[in-house]
């Protein structure tokens, strides 16, 4: 017999996400899905000069990154372009009137409101494009 066991705690296991989110109520709920997800998370940072010292802190490495487009300081892009630079794949979050700027237009959007799965989902293929939310297992 099959049986569909849901992977979710596990998506993100061993992964470091750095979140710059200047909302409180959303980095609270996002922190919330990345480590429920198995992720460790840096931040939340809510303004550009806080996330480049966070990010300088930790050797400028992270496996993933979400970064919020409405900042405090309208610093998004100015880490965005730091991240990049260092090879971090970033996921952006906005309210439905952000524009993403064409230089990043390849990078993952999600529009607020959105739901801890699907920003799970989009980390995990972000991280790994033939991740699954669910696996097969024989059961005994």
């Amino acid at each position: 017999m099959i049986q569909i066991v849901p992977i979710a705690k596990t998506l993100l296991a061993g992964r470091r996400i750095f979140l710059a989110q200047s909302d409180a109520v959303v980095a609270t709920r996002t922190v919330a899905a990345i480590t429920g997800a198995g992720g460790a998370v840096s931040g939340p940072y809510a303004t550009a000069a806080e996330g480049l010292a966070g990010f300088a802190s930790l050797g400028r490495t992270a496996d993933a990154a979400v970064v919020d487009l409405q900042l405090r300081d309208a610093g998004a892009c100015r880490i965005a372009d730091v991240l990049r630079r260092s090879g971090v794949p970033i996921v952006f979050l906005r309210n439905g009137s952000a524009e993403v700027p064409a230089r990043f237009r390849t990078c993952p959007v999600l529009t607020r409101p959105t739901t801890d799965h699907q920003l799970v989902q989009t980390l995990a293929r972000l991280l790994d494009p033939a991740a699954m939310i669910v696996e097969a297992r024989a059961s005994a």
